[in-house]
Order: structure tokens, then C-alpha cells, then sequence
């Protein structure tokens, strides 16, 4: 029943759109988006703090979604891109005004030699990967 209903009243938000597929990938990059841009910065750099980082989350789904309600002269993937570019200066300006003060933990050496069956185990994978597409062509 809710699932119907649900469906019942989103059905008119899809009179636009050339496919359901289309839609829903506009509607993915809602939270794709900031999504992308606050992981991006973390692999860069630790100094970003974590209010920066949920703030870019909340305005990155709000800038992404007011595309959908405000009708824009622009292209999707553009103003994607301008988002992701905002979010990221965002998120810089964040780390560089307030930044994080926290260390990287210590780490113990991990043992580093080569694992002796490598050679044979990768033969062995790629002749597999190679008999997946010979073998089905046979049949």
C-alpha cells in the first residue's frame, strides 16, 4: 500500500523526463555529488574538520537538488561540476580557517616480501579469465 501510494504520487514528477532511467540518475547525482567531493578532500588532506565536511553534505543535496525545483538555463553535468567545485573550495577554505589538529596514528612496519606463488597464481588467473570467454564460445 505505501509503495503504491508512493508510487501514485511520484508519477506526475516523471511527465518530463525522457525515461525513468534519466531520472533517476539526475536524481542520484543529488547526493553523488557531495558525497564525492567530501571523500575526495578526506584522501587529500586530514586538516578539513568534520563540521565542514557534514555542512558540505547538507548544502551540496540542497545546491544539487535546487536544480530540479528552480528552472536553470544550464546543463545537468555543468552545474554538477560547478557543485563539486564549490564544495571543494568549500571544504579547502573550511580546513585552511579552522583547520583539524589531530595526528596519524603510528603504524607498525608490515612485512613486505613478495609472496612466493604470485607468479603462478596470476597465470592461473588470467588463463581462468581467458577459458570464461573461450569455453561459453565453444558451446
Amino acid at each position: 500500500m505505501i509503495a503504491a501510494g508512493f508510487a501514485m504520487l511520484s508519477a506526475p514528477l516523471l511527465t518530463g523526463t525522457a525515461s525513468i532511467f534519466t531520472y533517476l540518475q539526475y536524481m542520484n547525482s543529488v547526493y553523488s555529488i557531495p558525497i564525492f567531493a567530501v571523500v575526495v578532500i578526506a584522501l587529500w588532506t586530514c586538516k578539513v574538520p568534520a563540521f565542514a565536511a557534514n555542512t558540505a553534505l547538507i548544502a551540496g543535496c540542497i545546491l544539487s537538488g535546487l536544480q530540479y525545483v528552480i528552472s536553470l538555463k544550464i546543463n545537468a553535468f555543468h552545474y554538477a561540476g560547478i557543485v563539486f567545485t564549490v564544495l571543494i573550495l568549500f571544504l579547502l577554505i573550511a580546513g585552511r580557517l579552522r583547520p583539524e589538529d589531530r595526528q596519524m596514528p603510528e603504524i607498525n612496519p608490515v612485512d613486505m616480501t613478495p609472496w612466493k606463488y604470485t607468479q603462478k597464481a596470476g597465470a592461473f588467473l588470467i588463463v581462468l579469465v581467458f577459458l570464461s570467454y573461450i569455453l561459453p564460445a565453444l558451446c
